[in-house]
């Protein structure tokens, strides 16, 4: 049987590394193929933002809605 996995998820690049989220992906993700293959149907990239330690988006229970707040798509 074959099986399809939609997963969505925001990635924070620390070290400002990536130049776009393409970049993040193929990089990141699209290396982990285990007998599959991925498909990026959406890749965006948020504005550069100051990062620290006590930012709600750095907790493990974080909810999406704050994640929301940081991520403003580049034009």
């Amino acid at each position: 049987m074959v099986r399809i996995h939609k997963i969505s998820f925001y990635a924070i690049d620390h070290s400002d590394d990536f130049d776009s989220a393409e970049d993040y992906f193929y990089e990141n993700i699209d290396g982990l193929k285990y007998g599959g293959f991925t498909v990026p149907t959406e890749l965006k990239m948020g504005n550069e933002f100051e990062f620290d330690d006590g930012l709600v988006i750095n907790q493990i229970d974080c909810s999406l809605d704050e994640y929301d707040k940081y991520f403003k798509t580049r034009v």
